[in-house]
């Protein structure tokens, strides 16, 4: 019900039609698509000279049938009549039930009429994600023990400098081979389209998977409808890197090597502040937001957390990775954080809620944590190069079958798809990706041994589709 609330589509079928145009726009998920107070008052009020059209023509004739039906019906026996009803109440009330009217017969889209969702922050809402079919072996998809071929794979499909790939509902946003970001379609792999004057390696953000956020080559940021590439609207905001994005602002780290945030609404600089942790250059530090705040894990292994409608910082964390930033995920108020140690944290106090316990390493060396991933009520990560089951809420292990027998790279992320766990395990020639089956069946692993860039690799999961980036190749990969 609250993904249905999120994403979902209102149902307006027993709405009567001509209040169906007046209804749906209320209803947009993102506020920033909603109309305003003024123009939902405004679309309610008589049409311009609306007080001259009892005067002649058929509403004059239908005004003066009403009120003499009115006259008749209203008068007692004995020639007694009661006040009559006013020329003005019956025209106020034709006149209000006439712009209701009029937007069931003709000028339906009255918000988009009014917006024209042709201005920079007429923004259409975001398409649905298509999705894959689930593999089942019982009906003949594929054989157990062997490895089911790609859903497809593009050759060249990336740039040396791309991010890791990003999906968003209908597209998949990489960095393109010849410069700029490129969206492909989940779909088949092939290219929807592309904005060659951005610059990938600063990274691209969704907003709320209606558009795609980037920087060009002078730092201003620039928007686009993320299933067609229109641009929509643009800032000079001095950009070095994004950070992260929520309903309000999109996050970024400027040239001077200052946090900014900048208003969805209305593309202006809201805040830009100093903070004490060093951000590195070329996008080394991330970011993420939640209820208020907006977590940076920064180059030097900091993590700090900003109130996300001031800038002031709120709490920090000192040293949490070694040689580089921590990692981090968020579900509700747990901020879960990677590094030295697999932590959460109250992700609005910063208060420590617990630590697991670090897996004892084979020599002295350090034990390093991989990405935390998020799936309902666990938090998965890797240590010693396997990965590994917690309760979110406690922290304590959980009794998991496969997580002490199947590998991963230590920096790989983990991916919940399906009913997979999926990692990424390599050596120094050749790399697979494993498969833990997390349901009830307990299936042997899977191994799609097909990474020719061990070097340079990234998984993400959306639909039911786990996207490949083996060097310059992307790939999308079945699920069961």
């Amino acid at each position: 019900m609250q993904y249905e609330v999120v994403h979902g589509t209102p149902r307006l079928d027993r709405v009567p039609p001509a209040l169906q145009p007046l209804i749906g726009p209320c209803l947009a998920p993102d506020p920033a698509s909603r109309p305003l107070p003024d123009q939902i008052i405004h679309s309610f009020a008589p049409p311009p000279g609306a007080e001259r059209a009892w005067r002649h023509g058929p509403i004059a004739l239908d005004i003066t049938t009403r009120e003499h039906g009115l006259h008749q019906l209203t008068t007692v026996p004995g020639g007694v009549a009661p006040r009559s009803v006013s020329r003005r109440r019956l025209l106020t009330g034709l006149a209000v039930g006439g712009s209701v009217l009029a937007v069931g017969g003709g000028t339906a889209a009255w918000w988009n009429r009014r917006t024209g969702r042709t201005g920079p922050f007429d923004i259409p809402p975001a398409v649905q994600s298509p999705k894959a079919r689930v593999l089942d072996a019982k009906k003949g998809d594929y054989v157990l023990g062997e490895t089911p071929e790609p859903l497809w794979s593009i050759p060249s499909a990336l740039g040396d400098d791309s991010p890791a790939p990003f999906p968003v509902r209908d597209v998949v946003i990489v960095g393109a081979p010849k410069g700029g970001i490129a969206a492909r379609s989940v779909v088949d792999g092939s290219l929807r389209w592309s904005a060659p004057e951005t610059v990938a390696a600063q990274r691209y953000l969704s907003l709320s998977d209606q558009l795609v956020a980037a920087t060009d080559r002078n730092g201003t940021l620039v928007t686009f409808v993320a299933s067609t590439g229109e641009a929509k609207w643009t800032s000079p905001a001095e950009a070095s890197s994004l950070l992260a994005a929520d309903d309000d602002a999109v996050y970024l780290i400027t040239k001077d090597r200052r946090v900014r945030s900048i208003g969805r609404s209305d593309a202006k600089i809201r805040w830009t502040v100093d903070v004490s942790a060093d951000l590195g250059t070329k996008a080394a530090s991330r970011g993420l937001t939640a209820h208020g705040r907006l977590v940076i894990a920064a180059a030097d292994g900091d993590v700090v957390a900003l109130a996300t409608n001031d800038g002031r910082k709120v709490w920090g964390l000192r040293d949490q990775a070694e040689g580089g930033r921590a990692s981090l995920a968020c579900s509700g108020r747990s901020l879960c954080v990677t590094g030295r140690n697999l932590s959460a944290f109250d992700v609005v106090g910063g208060k420590e809620l617990w630590t697991a316990q670090n897996p004892k390493p084979p020599n002295a060396d350090a034990v390093f944590w991989g990405p935390p991933t998020i799936h309902g009520n666990h938090v998965y990560a890797s240590a010693l190069q396997y990965p590994l089951r917690y309760d979110l809420q406690s922290g304590k292990t959980t009794d998991w079958a496969w997580g002490g027998l199947v590998t991963c790279d230590p920096p790989s992320p983990l991916v919940l798809q399906g009913s997979g766990l999926w990692s990424v395990s390599v050596n120094d020639k050749q790399g697979g990706i494993n498969v833990i089956d997390l349901s009830a069946e307990a299936r042997p692993p899977w191994v799609f041994r097909i990474i020719r860039t061990p070097d340079r690799y990234w998984i993400a999961g959306d639909a039911n589709r786990v996207l490949l980036m083996d060097g310059t190749s992307l790939s999308a990969l079945p699920v069961f």
